[in-house]
């Protein structure tokens, strides 16, 4: 199914699909009915320890789970914090919220003190997971967020006086007559409050219904050839819980991991399992690729390597599809707050996100709103067939974000094509301006990621000296060995872009660039570093 064009109103509308959201079912309730199919295959591997879940393992853990934290007072709608990393029971653990009717909000295991207190003052958990490791942080930001205290579980730990998650995994005989809770409005119920990125300010809550979940995972139909899935990702991120939920819909076990990202450990897990279906961000995938065991590998059992987070830049597509024997890389341009947006799993154009994806409506429209015609560049405004349930408990973003039909300002500079391809051009907030022209960083770092000895590279805006223009800076990771100066690279990029887009910031070698807990790049965090490092020269 191809999206579909309205020449009068200027819209584009992606493949509607019917799912199944019906009055007092929510998405736990087909979670309960897919994992007691097939009850004997395995539905999770620990990569660290080597055990393996079976579905009827994790049906049976995650009604345990919701019936003991119902024992001790706790019901549907009662707000949980997640604070922690993979590991072996936090599946079962986010299975039974939903059974329960719990909505959680996840976080960076790895997040500050104030970052987790700021998530926590919006979200007023009446529940916190955590880790051992970060366990006395997430204690001081419950304090700092002067919310009432809510009662702290943590995961894998030998600590004395602490509430172990595995005690929630006690026997209740009760297991057999359990039955998901009644979602009476999937439509606006939450089932899950995701994290933006926090890059371009503070923080903010994505209300995901159950709706949303059902729409876009209930019949997430991947290939039945697929024998594993293996993402770094925690269910911080959207990443993760795609894969986790569409490993359970689709019968595909899911490897785990407690580490995060480190290249070394995805080659181990590579060699012993065969993963055939893995997801990372195309820093990630940089790196990977660029890594010394990457030529001696077996790469033949990867069927889809899906790449999301940020742009993709052609030279990583076409390296990674040329390493594949057996498979092919696909992209998908995504955001938090309406799912995937664009993706080219069907078929791939040079510089395009992908084809605008199902249930969603997608219309470029400049500064003033007025639309705009296919190839025209503008923001980027969408809505999906079940509406943005909003910023949680943020009145004031929704206003200025959402308008009076339901339509979601990205703040993504773009243009679609005439068969419906969409092309980022930047992320609005990301846009340099220099004596008023609009310089987005993805046009010069396509160019340096293409010369060679360059490894990584960033651009980034440094203030001219009235501070009116940003002048463009690279920000570069070069590779073992390269002898690349920054002179070389000023004038191979300068030779190729109009006189507003040359580098007037310079260059600047890191031996690595800041990334999220999702892999992204901290652009406003690179920036600091490198103001720093001028400030001291």
């Amino acid at each position: 199914m191809l999206p579909r064009y309205d020449p009068e109103a200027r819209i584009w509308y992606g493949p509607q699909t019917e799912a199944d959201v019906e009055t007092g079912a929510g998405f736990g309730q087909i979670l309960f009915e897919k994992l007691k199919l097939n009850p004997e295959h395995v539905v999770q591997i620990d990569g660290d320890s080597g055990n393996e879940m079976t579905r009827a393992d994790m049906l049976m853990r995650a009604i345990r789970v919701i019936q003991n934290l119902q024992d001790e007072g706790f019901n549907k709608c009662d707000m949980v914090t997640l604070a922690c990393a993979n590991s072996e029971n936090l599946g079962p653990l986010v299975v039974g919220l939903l059974f329960g009717g719990l909505p959680f909000n996840a976080l960076a295991a790895n997040y500050s003190v104030d970052d987790m207190a700021h998530m926590m003052k919006i979200t007023e958990p009446a529940l916190v997971f955590c880790d051992d490791s970060n366990y006395d942080v997430v204690r001081k930001a419950i304090d700092i967020a002067s919310i009432k205290q809510p009662k702290v579980y943590v995961f894998e730990s030998d600590r004395a006086g602490i509430n172990n998650v595995e005690t929630l995994l006690k026997q209740t005989n009760r297991e057999t007559e359990f039955r998901p809770v009644q979602i009476i409005d999937p439509l606006h119920e939450i089932a899950n409050i995701t994290c933006t990125s926090g890059t371009t300010g503070p923080m903010k809550g994505v209300s995901v219904s159950h709706a949303r979940y059902i729409s876009g995972l209930s019949k997430a139909n991947l290939p039945n050839s697929l024998q594993t899935m293996f993402t770094f990702s925690s269910l911080f991120w959207a990443s993760g819980v795609y894969c986790f939920f569409a490993s359970i819909i689709n019968d595909i076990p899911k490897l785990i991991t407690r580490t995060a990202f480190n290249e070394d450990v995805f080659f181990n897990l590579m060699q012993k399992y065969s993963l055939s279906c893995i997801f990372t961000p195309p820093s990630y995938a940089n790196l990977l690729l660029n890594h010394p065991r990457a030529k001696s590998a077996d790469w033949s059992n990867v069927q889809l390597w899906w790449l999301g987070g940020s742009n993709v830049r052609d030279q990583l597509r076409d390296a990674i599809d040329e390493l594949l024997p057996r498979g092919r890389s696909f992209n998908i341009f995504a955001n938090s707050e309406l799912g995937t947006i664009a993706i080219d799993l069907i078929k791939r154009k040079p510089k395009a996100a992908g084809q605008i994806a199902e249930n969603i409506c997608a219309k470029i429209v400049d500064d003033q709103g007025s639309l705009l015609k296919n190839g025209e560049i503008g923001e980027l405004v969408t809505k999906h067939c079940y509406p943005f349930s909003g910023y949680y408990k943020n009145p004031e973003a929704n206003a200025e974000a959402i308008d009076g039909e339901e339509w979601l300002r990205t703040g993504d500079l773009a243009f679609i094509d005439d068969e419906g391809f969409l092309f980022p051009v930047d992320r609005g907030k990301e846009i340099l301006k220099y004596r008023n022209y609009q310089i987005p960083p993805g046009d010069l770092e396509h160019i340096i990621a293409g010369i060679d000895g360059v490894k990584e590279v960033c651009v980034i805006g440094l203030p001219d000296i009235d501070e009116s223009s940003d002048l463009a800076a690279a920000v570069v990771v070069k590779k073992s060995g390269s002898k690349l100066t920054g002179p070389e690279l000023v004038e191979i990029v300068n030779g190729q872009v109009v006189d507003y887009k040359k580098l007037r910031g310079g260059v600047f070698f890191v031996d690595q660039l800041p990334l999220s807990p999702a892999g992204k790049v901290l652009r406003r965090k690179l920036k600091e570093i490198i103001m720093k490092r001028i400030s001291r020269e």
